[in-house]
């Protein structure tokens, strides 16, 4: 976070983008557990809120504030929520990475990430384990 808001405030926000597009596919029940987890919590400056999509289509939910972040081995993260909806992930993803982002300055940063990610010995190694290089 850039600044200290309250969880419901993210809620909030991700709820007033993604309501209309949840209401369409049919999912809102994934919306609501999504900005639920939020609810009551104190999001910091610092704090950190990675959602992680993982191949089999869930959606881990993690919030580190600022010391955890910084310390944290992310190899040995635990999600605190996860949520099985393609659907639902795709649309997060997409409000935070899309062409329309809420947040369009961080795009160059989250795709800097991305390529140091895929640059990365131990991605190397694996992808060269699964036979592809």
């Amino acid at each position: 976070m850039l600044r200290d808001i309250e969880g419901h405030q993210f809620a909030e926000a991700v709820d007033g983008k993604l309501k209309p597009r949840m209401q369409l596919t049919g999912d809102l029940a994934s919306l609501e557990k999504f900005t639920g987890f939020f609810e009551g919590v104190k999001l910091s400056k610092g704090t950190q809120v990675m959602c992680l999509w993982t191949k089999t289509g869930k959606l881990h939910v993690v919030v580190l504030d600022a010391a955890a972040a910084a310390s944290t081995d992310l190899e040995k993260l635990v999600p605190q929520d996860k949520l099985q909806s393609e659907g639902f992930a795709r649309a997060l993803f997409e409000l935070f990475l899309g062409q329309q982002s809420v947040v369009a300055d961080a795009r160059p940063v989250w795709a800097a990430g991305a390529k140091e990610l895929l640059e990365s010995e131990i991605v190397k190694r694996e992808t060269r384990k699964a036979g592809s290089g």
